[in-house]
C-alpha cells in the first residue's frame, strides 16, 4: 500500500459522494475522444481538501509523518484506520484521509455513479489495498 501511485493527464471532477460510507467519486467522464471513464473512489473517507476539479491528477499514499503540520490541526486520524493520499494537480497540492482507495476504468453513462450497490464499477487498475 506504501507504493501506491496513480497518474493521468485527463480531467476530473468530484463526480458523487455517500456520506454514510464514507464514499468519494472524483470522475475523468468519457468523452468523443476518451471512450471509458476513470473513477478515483475513496472508502471511509473523514477529509478532504481539494478542489471541485483537477486538470490531471496524481494521486500517492502520503506516511503519517509526512502530513503538513496545518492540516494535523484540522484533521483526527486515528491510527491504522485511515490513511492520507496527497493529490497533485497543476503543481498544486490537495489532500484526502480515507482507509483505502481504489481505480475503475468503466463505460457508466452520466446518470450512473459507480457508488452505487448495485452497478459494475468496471475493471480495477489500481488500489491501495494490494
Amino acid at each position: 500500500m506504501k507504493d501506491f501511485k496513480f497518474t493521468s493527464e485527463r480531467y476530473f471532477t468530484i463526480f458523487d459522494a455517500k456520506i454514510s460510507h464514507g464514499q468519494l467519486l472524483i470522475r475523468s467522464q468519457k468523452r468523443d475522444d476518451e471512450d471509458n471513464n476513470i473513477d478515483v473512489i475513496f472508502y471511509d473517507t473523514t477529509f478532504i481538501h481539494t478542489p471541485f476539479t483537477f486538470k490531471g491528477l496524481s494521486i500517492k499514499f502520503l506516511d503519517n509523518s509526512l502530513i503538513p503540520s496545518h492540516l494535523l490541526l484540522e484533521i483526527n486520524i486515528k491510527s491504522g484506520e485511515n490513511k492520507f493520499y496527497e493529490l497533485l494537480s497543476e503543481e498544486r497540492t490537495y489532500y484526502v484521509a480515507a482507509s483505502f482507495v481504489r481505480v475503475f476504468v468503466n463505460k457508466l453513462e452520466f446518470h450512473e455513479s459507480s457508488l452505487e450497490y448495485n452497478i459494475d464499477r468496471g475493471i480495477e487498475i489500481a488500489s491501495s489495498l494490494v
